[in-house]
């Protein structure tokens, strides 16, 4: 495994539900990119928790971007959302006949979660820990000084 981590991913895009299978990609795309995981189940997880939370931005959002980041930290896929909202959201007990309020439930089921207030809004995350790729297929890290 590399001693040093790869470095974090993070955009801001508009909130708008258009750009929630983008951020699904993105988020997969640096994982796969950064080699720490080869199992097809943990991508499904981390495909699943992305999409609930960029959702739950989009739904929430007081303005019109939400801020998204994915970041390996050693043992699992740690997924942020940033929105403006400053309601911190609570894990509801949906009927089957909702349409909403499953989400937390989903999380809690393939990780963990949680949510910060922060000054102009919140952040709400999702851990999803993996299965770590095998140290064969994990390229060497990148110092912070540029050198290996």
């Amino acid at each position: 495994m590399p001693s040093v981590l790869p470095e974090p991913r993070q955009w801001w895009v508009p909130a708008e539900p258009a750009f929630v299978p983008l951020m699904r990609r993105q988020v997969l795309a640096a994982v796969r990119e950064w080699k720490v995981c080869d199992d097809a189940d943990a991508f499904d997880d981390i495909a699943v928790c992305a999409s609930e939370l960029v959702t739950n931005g989009v739904d929430h959002a007081w303005t019109s971007t939400i801020g998204v980041s994915v970041a390996w930290t050693g043992t699992a896929v740690r997924i942020e959302v940033i929105d403006k909202d400053p309601l911190i959201p609570s894990r509801g007990d949906a009927d089957l006949s909702d349409v909403h309020g499953r989400g937390l439930a989903l999380l809690e089921a393939l990780g963990t979660w949680g949510s910060e207030r922060r000054s102009c809004g919140k952040v709400v995350w999702a851990e999803i820990p993996v299965p770590v790729a095998s140290a064969a297929s994990v390229p060497p890290a990148r110092s912070k000084t540029g050198t290996n």
